[in-house]
């Protein structure tokens, strides 16, 4: 489950769900906040902490960016499939990473 809302001048972004990976069997959260960019089309993923994660921009449709997280490189491709569907794909790679990892978002209403 992915939730994303207001925060002030920002919005907020959770996901929640299980991952079975490497012995591991259990839930699995992440938290990001999506800060407004250079222009009213781009923003920039921000950890929790408010370090920088990367930036992003689907005015095209599509947005690839790389965070490099030493000694690991993440790649990330987000493609909007209509206005209420995100594909992202993440590669990540390092010398004890080596995931594809891919989500679709779809819109499902407002959380009341």
């Amino acid at each position: 489950m992915t939730i994303v809302g207001p925060d002030g001048a920002r919005l907020s972004w959770h996901e929640e769900g299980r991952i079975s990976w490497a012995g591991h069997d259990g839930t699995a959260t992440r938290d990001y906040f999506l800060a407004p960019g250079t222009d009213p089309a781009s923003a920039l993923v921000v950890f929790p902490d408010g370090r920088p994660f990367h930036p992003l921009d689907l005015a095209a449709g599509s947005w690839t960016a790389q965070h490099l997280c030493s000694p690991d490189t993440y790649d990330v491709h987000y493609r909007a499939a209509g206005a209420d569907e995100l594909h992202i794909e993440w590669s990540v790679n390092g010398p004890h990473k080596d995931l594809l990892l891919r989500s679709v978002l779809t819109r499902k209403g407002i959380a009341e």
